[in-house]
């Protein structure tokens, strides 16, 4: 687990915060199975691929995972769940899961090769970028190795997006693959931002 995720690490002195249920008026979802999960996933591979949105998520479903098995269970799904980091989507100077805060982005809005490779084969993919095209930076495109314009954040998201939905449909198999896309979050970089 990720230090900004690691709350007991850092002297969170109480554990009511892993039963915590989001409950939405009006609704009643149910709790969430892990132990169903892992039947529904018995064999497959579960990729997210983004940026901390889906790193969140992931991280969730891992730890919830883990709370259901022991290691003498996990053989017996065969199943895996992934994360891939790629913010943008298409490569990018932003793709280094550490250091990825830059001054400029530079992308290649025309390439998905380098990262495509890695969630080819998953099973389910759970994609999403949206809160790095946003902001004031200008983002640069890349073309043959070369910067030839900027552009603003939205619509280089446009460009990429375009770039990979021809990669997801020419190589994920869509009679073995599901593929899902969540788009906008919240901002959640700073507590004031979610006040409410």
């Amino acid at each position: 687990m990720s230090d900004q995720l690691a709350w007991r690490k850092y002297g969170r002195p109480d554990l009511a915060y892993r039963s915590w249920r989001w409950q939405p008026h009006h609704c009643n979802l149910t709790r969430w199975n892990a132990t169903a999960m892992l039947e529904k996933l018995r064999g497959k591979r579960l990729m997210f691929v983004g940026d901390s949105l889906n790193r969140g998520q992931w991280i969730s479903m891992v730890c919830l995972l883990q709370s259901v098995l022991s290691p003498t269970k996990n053989p017996e799904y065969n199943a895996t769940v992934e994360f891939y980091w790629v913010p943008l989507l298409v490569e990018s100077n932003s793709d280094d899961p550490v250091n990825h805060r830059l001054s400029s982005r530079i992308i290649r809005p025309d390439s998905i090769a380098k990262h495509g490779s890695y969630w080819k084969h998953a099973d389910i993919l759970v994609f999403n970028s949206y809160l790095w095209w946003r902001g004031e930076l200008k983002i640069k495109l890349l073309s043959k190795g070369e910067p030839c314009e900027e552009s603003e954040g939205l619509d280089a998201m446009n460009e990429a997006l375009r770039t990979w939905a021809d990669g997801v449909d020419s190589n994920v198999d869509a009679r073995k693959t599901r593929v899902f896309f969540v788009t906008m979050s919240p901002i959640h970089l700073w507590s004031q931002d979610n006040a409410n």
